[in-house]
Parts: C-alpha cells; structure tokens; sequence
C-alpha cells in the first residue's frame, strides 16, 4: 500500500455488525461495491461484509486483469470461493486456474496472489487463530 492513504469509505465495522444476526445476499453485496464512487484499485473492490471475533468475510469484485499481490494471513486459514468468474491464484506450491463454485483452501501463513481472467467474484473467510475471544476492530 506504500504511504497512500485513503479515506475510509464505509462505516467502521464495529459499528457495522453490531447487531447479533445479519443476513446477507452476496449480489447485492458485490452490486454496491460496483456502484461506489471511487474507482477500483489494481482493478479490484473489496468489502468486509461480516466480522465478528475470528472470522471474517470478505467480497471481492476483479475487473478483468484485476489483481491482489502476494500476500499471506499469517494467522489465519483462508478459504477462497469463486462466486462467479475466472481467477488464476499462485502459491509456492502450484498455481491454479478457479473458476465458478471453485472453494481453495489456505493453511494460515500460506502466500497468495490473485489475477482476474474475467469478470470475477469472490467470497473470502478469514479464520483467525488465537483470536477467539476478540471482537471486531
């Protein structure tokens, strides 16, 4: 991220998902983040759209040739869902080509990186270990 700094764009998440139950449509959720006025960086969206103690779910939108550098959840397990599109995501072990209902699971400090062939959609869940006791940030 270097030393760019942006202004937050929704309201934190301990306000968000302070109420115990929450029900949640993962079109409209990737629908809102294509409809923000900012424009996607690195050719990608991305939106927390639940946090509670460990986990956390995330929705991730990719332009074609969208990207996320490598990076790791030194943490935490990671499980990628493809809601729609195509992705190829790279580890030191392989690289694979996802596509549609495709779930890939990472081990906690595993490093990925991700590149949209297409127009794409993720779900992202982070389990964080150790973290069981804590609440949203």
């Amino acid at each position: 991220m270097g030393s760019q700094t942006h202004p937050r764009l929704r309201e934190h998440p301990s306000k968000r998902f302070v109420v115990p139950e929450h029900c949640l449509n993962l079109d409209t959720e990737s629908q809102k983040l294509d409809r923000e006025a900012h424009p996607p960086i690195n050719g990608h969206g991305q939106e927390a759209i639940y946090k509670q103690g460990p986990i956390t779910l995330v929705i991730f939108t990719f332009e074609p040739g969208g990207f996320l550098k490598e990076h790791v959840v030194p943490d935490g397990a990671v499980s990628i869902h493809v809601i729609e599109g195509e992705l190829t995501i790279k580890t030191p072990a392989s690289e694979r080509r996802l596509r549609q209902n495709d779930i890939l699971l990472l081990a906690p400090g595993v490093k990925h990186d991700v590149s949209a062939i297409n127009r794409s959609r993720l779900l992202v869940t982070v389990h964080l270990e150790g973290n069981e006791g804590a609440g949203s940030p």
